[in-house]
């Protein structure tokens, strides 16, 4: 092997770095695979003649991992290298079927579910609150149901409008759990600018309410008048001075 496609998740979280001479597993012998015209293979790890060690392809919703080597240590020495556990690790962890840890109110999205036995296919199913048996649910609804090869699939239709927990029962037991959250986009808030506030204040006549050029220098100034008031009290010494003098003045000339 001379080359690892490092960008496949295959190797997430395998090396924290490449050394420059790496030791990469020896083969004796390998097979070839057709190479026609296949838009769904990635090479995963390739050999000296350009030929894939491993391929994946990606069949439908399904992983196929093809070894173009046997497992064998009489073949090649990959059973006992140290690429072999987290490599077979990981594709095990990226063979299983994920499931969004949560689906949007409003989005009407597919829910799939795997269909584990013959009655998955004629049970109805129900999407709960709360799995009772006694029939007694405040919650329950009958979501659009159809079966797609081995999944099958829900549609709410807009039927959920709360969110949190609920769960899908068949037969009123319990198959899985499953979570709805509101649409993030409706959190999205958009603000006027000082402009337009200063007109609607103008607009209605609102006399209490100013805006505050944060940027200003006299920042500190106006809070300070905020929870204060304007102090007046200069104002009013500097009057009392001024009529006090024109009364001496006036007094002097009267006489």
């Amino acid at each position: 092997i001379n080359w690892l496609n490092l960008n496949h998740s295959l190797f997430k979280d395998v090396f924290n770095n490449v050394p420059e001479r790496i030791d990469l597993p020896t083969t004796k012998m390998h097979y070839l695979l057709n190479k026609g015209i296949n838009s769904s293979k990635e090479v995963v790890l390739s050999l000296n003649d350009g030929n894939p060690f491993l391929a994946h392809y990606k069949r439908n919703k399904g992983n196929i991992y093809l070894f173009t080597v046997p497992l064998n240590s009489k073949k090649s020495n990959f059973p006992e290298h140290a690429l072999f556990v987290p490599l077979i690790y990981n594709i095990a962890i990226h063979s299983q079927l994920t499931t969004p840890i949560y689906y949007t109110i409003g989005l009407d999205e597919i829910i799939e579910m795997p269909i584990k036995s013959i009655h998955d296919h004629t049970a109805i199913p129900h999407i709960k609150d709360k799995v009772l048996t006694n029939n007694s649910n405040k919650f329950d609804i009958i979501p659009e149901y159809k079966v797609n090869g081995q999944m099958s699939e829900l549609i709410i239709n807009g039927q959920i409008k709360k969110a949190g927990n609920y769960f899908i029962t068949r037969n009123n037991i319990n198959n899985s759990g499953i979570s709805f959250n509101y649409n993030s986009a409706e959190s999205k808030m958009t603000y006027h600018n000082s402009n337009q506030i200063e007109n609607l204040i103008s607009e209605y006549k609102l006399e209490n309410i100013f805006v505050m050029d944060l940027q200003s220098k006299n920042t500190i100034k106006q809070l300070k008048e905020l929870n204060e008031g304007k102090r007046l009290w200069k104002l009013c010494i500097i009057f009392a001075l001024t009529f006090l003098s024109i009364e001496i003045l006036l007094l002097r000339l009267w006489k």
